[in-house]
């Protein structure tokens, strides 16, 4: 329920086609609905504009599938991270959509886009981080484009996609320093966050920056 599902509420009971009591009862879930397994966060579709994301990783397909039709029943809408094509089969709701590469479900996501996403990653094992970051963007209603493998034409791709208008950031665990990578993004205003910064790796030794 979000911020629109309210008002229409509020002013069924002001024209009196709902009563007061059961204004009530379709709110009486706000903000949290207790599953006993799970608390349902319902009230965030309506702080946050988007519904409580579903985490799998841990979870028994029983209880991810009875959060997100707890979900599903208030918000029209679930997004389910890390999940499988078992708790996909058994889920049973309408535009359902199994993102096997990044093991994403998306359920009825924003049809309408706005916006331009470009998510770039450096290499094929980062590919599922960035079908991850792409179904969730498009989820939220951006266009998404996604470019693999960018390496040492970085700054090259980053200038060449003049539909981005900004760009948020670069994260990332390891930045080997000397490859250039900083310092072609510097000019074009993309701030660049690390853990942990490489300046020299020879003769199988690695020099970290302090």
């Amino acid at each position: 329920m979000d911020s629109a599902d309210v008002k229409k509420l509020l002013e069924a009971v002001r024209s009196g086609r709902i009563t007061t009591e059961g204004a009530l009862k379709k709110l009486k879930h706000l903000p949290y609905e207790n599953l006993c397994f799970a608390k349902v966060d319902h009230h965030r579709h309506l702080r946050q504009g988007i519904p409580e994301v579903v985490f799998a990783e841990g979870k028994t397909i029983e209880d991810v599938i009875a959060i997100s039709h707890a979900l599903y029943k208030k918000s029209r809408k679930v997004l389910i991270t890390k999940a499988s094509e078992e708790i996909f089969n058994r889920l049973k709701m309408k535009k359902t959509v199994f993102h096997a590469l990044s093991r994403t479900i998306a359920v009825n996501g924003e049809e309408r886009k706005r916006g331009h996403v470009l998510i770039l990653s450096a290499g094929t094992s980062d590919i599922p981080v960035a079908e991850e970051a792409a179904v969730t963007a498009s989820f939220l209603g951006s266009k998404v484009e996604v470019v693999y493998d960018v390496g040492g034409k970085l700054k090259a791709k980053v200038s060449s996609h003049k539909k981005t208008s900004a760009y948020a950031n670069e994260g990332k665990i390891i930045e080997k320093l000397f490859e250039g990578g900083r310092a072609a993004l510097d000019p074009l205003g993309v701030p660049v966050e690390s853990l942990a910064c490489i300046t020299k790796m020879e003769d199988g030794k690695i020099e970290f920056r302090d």
